[in-house]
């Protein structure tokens, strides 16, 4: 769920003072007037797992206020360490998570959504500079297990550093276009990454930007199957890609695929657990298999 699980507006239009009004660590009424009933409905009900969107920055211009008074705000943190830090959202509003104590105030400002029933977090924006998505998520792992001390942490990131995989840190391959080319493309980016270090990886499925297709999102959706982790996404524009958008045939081949994902989870669950004891990458290029073998060094569709 978007800004709109917390907020009642997003903050790309903010300047840096914020506004009063807004609040980053709480609930939108309309959405959520009950969070924790709410929530445990979600999951009784319907089985379904809650995760809220979570951005790198600050949006309430008191909270603002102190963490400035702190020296908590990371300069030049606009969006991908745009500079001159003018004209662009989050301006002079990131949060510096390489400061300890601006995680420890992050943190205790973040707990209380594990006992009200948020299962995990999917972090975006946050390419301000290269480290804030780790240490983004070790104060999230922190505030997590201050109310879930034996649970698992697990969060999906839009960008990565190497050693986020340790943190149970989630990575996805950004905004990709729903096309052909794009998901040509894709299995080859999720092994170079793989080799770089993020492990626990998948991508848009159907494609971010632009509006797909009942064909190439049953293609999508079936290699999605064999993915770390399997992930439908579109941007608000678009239709989004649930099984009733669609016509008979792309439903059909839909609930294929997600049968087959279901039966392969053992599998997944086996190539995880080999990952954490040996670090044999769950998904890896086929040089990997036959290293001296140079007919597969460029090959990414097997």
């Amino acid at each position: 769920c978007d800004f709109e699980w917390f907020a009642t507006e997003t903050d790309y239009a903010f300047d840096p003072a914020g506004k009063s009004t807004y609040h980053d660590f709480g609930y939108n009424p309309a959405l959520l007037p009950s969070p924790k009933a709410n929530l445990a409905a979600y999951d009784s009900d319907y089985q379904v797992k809650f995760a809220g969107i979570r951005k790198p920055r600050i949006g309430n211009s008191a909270d603002l206020d102190f963490l400035r008074s702190k020296g908590w705000i990371l300069p030049n943190g606009e969006p991908a360490g745009s500079y001159p830090p003018e004209g662009h959202y989050a301006d002079m509003r990131s949060l510096d998570f390489a400061i300890p104590e601006m995680r420890d105030w992050y943190a205790k400002k973040m707990e209380h959504y594990t006992t009200d029933g948020v299962s995990f977090w999917w972090n975006d924006e946050g390419e301000a500079n290269y480290y804030t998505f780790y240490y983004w998520n070790v104060a999230q792992v922190k505030a997590f297990h201050a109310k879930a001390p034996e649970g698992r942490f697990f969060s999906l990131n839009r960008a990565w550093s190497p050693g986020m995989g340790r943190l149970a840190a989630a990575v996805w391959t950004g905004d990709v276009s729903a096309n052909w080319e794009d998901l040509k493309g894709t299995p080859g980016m999720l092994v170079n990454w793989v080799m770089g270090g993020a492990h626990y990886v998948g991508c848009d499925i159907g494609g971010f930007n632009g509006e797909t297709t009942g064909p190439l999102l049953t293609r999508w959706l079936q290699v999605g199957a064999f993915m770390p982790v399997m992930r439908v996404h579109s941007v608000i524009s678009v239709p989004a890609h649930f099984p009733w958008n669609f016509d008979d045939a792309t439903q059909h081949a839909y609930r294929r695929a997600l049968e087959l994902r279901y039966r392969l989870v053992p599998y997944h669950y086996s190539l995880a657990h080999l990952l954490y004891k040996t670090s044999t990458p769950w998904i890896r290029p086929l040089v990997m298999e036959f290293p001296d073998d140079a007919t597969v060094a460029d090959i990414s569709t097997e």
